[in-house]
């Protein structure tokens, strides 16, 4: 069995009067960012979040993310990078935490949560750089807390599970797995035993539209992501998400974006000239 892996760096980005942009880019991996000095952009899967002082960004497997910093801005913190078997080793309010294509990824503390954060995030590394006994224990407990920190200054504490809530997180479960293959509201809600109509109203209750259209968001993420990371040609790249005839893929992504998937690849790839 494949040992869980955590892994601690330094975050210090000091911007020259342009500024700079990060190349887009995505993790086989979950990532969490703090930044105790900060005056930059997060993009996280094309959604700009604002970092500032204390704030944190819990990214997932396979989020798309760079960081856009203002001029002359110092953005100072640190990250943690851990992998899927040390994800799965978090209890579950700890995992559901983390950004989803439905659920916003940023965090925004007050400067004592934030200290706290800070404190916590120094005795791992300092855990890390030494080679005390039992360290991996005591790291994985200053993990805990820190993101036991997180779920108390949210508003996490009020999503706590209803059969409602429970469904729609299976939902997405399922959607996770089956978007490029299944892409019919009677599928899913086939697998979850339910009609459409029920599920629409659980859909539109937790996540704010229909089921049709929460297929159609996850599919045209992962397009857009294979159109910033890869360098597949548009028919691959729909080919990829389900679509055998290269057209009817892009007026798929065409009526949800605006633009055709070669402009939006070419729209992002402006950014870096």
């Amino acid at each position: 069995m494949k040992k869980p892996e955590i892994t601690f760096f330094d975050v210090d980005y000091k911007a020259s009067k342009k500024g700079f942009v990060s190349l887009p880019h995505a993790h086989q991996h979950y990532e969490l960012f703090f930044f105790d000095k900060g005056q930059a952009d997060h993009y996280v899967d094309f959604t700009r979040y604002s970092i500032v002082d204390n704030s944190v960004f819990l990214l997932s497997y396979n989020q798309l993310h760079y960081i856009e910093a203002k001029p002359y801005s110092h953005n100072v913190g640190s990250v943690l990078s851990f992998d899927k078997e040390y994800f799965e080793l978090l209890d579950h309010d700890s995992r559901n935490l983390f950004g989803t294509f439905t659920k916003n990824p940023s965090y925004y503390l007050d400067a004592e949560i934030g200290t706290l954060v800070n404190w916590n995030l120094a005795q791992i590394k300092r855990e890390m750089a030494g080679n005390r006994p039992k360290a991996e224990t005591v790291i994985f407990n200053y993990v805990r807390l820190i993101l036991i920190s997180l779920f108390r200054s949210s508003n996490a504490d009020s999503e706590i599970a209803s059969p409602r809530r429970a469904t729609a997180l299976r939902l997405l479960s399922e959607l996770e797995i089956n978007f490029k293959e299944k892409k019919t509201a009677s599928a899913y809600a086939n697998m979850l035993s339910m009609s459409v109509k029920q599920l629409n109203r659980i859909c539109q209750a937790e996540f704010g539209t229909n089921l049709l259209r929460l297929i159609h968001q996850r599919i045209n993420l992962e397009a857009k992501r294979l159109l910033v990371y890869t360098r597949s040609s548009i028919k691959e790249i729909g080919y990829d998400v389900g679509f055998e005839d290269q057209a009817h893929f892009s007026n798929f992504f065409k009526k949800l974006n605006g633009e055709s998937p070669e402009n939006f690849r070419k729209s992002i790839s402006d950014i870096y000239k």
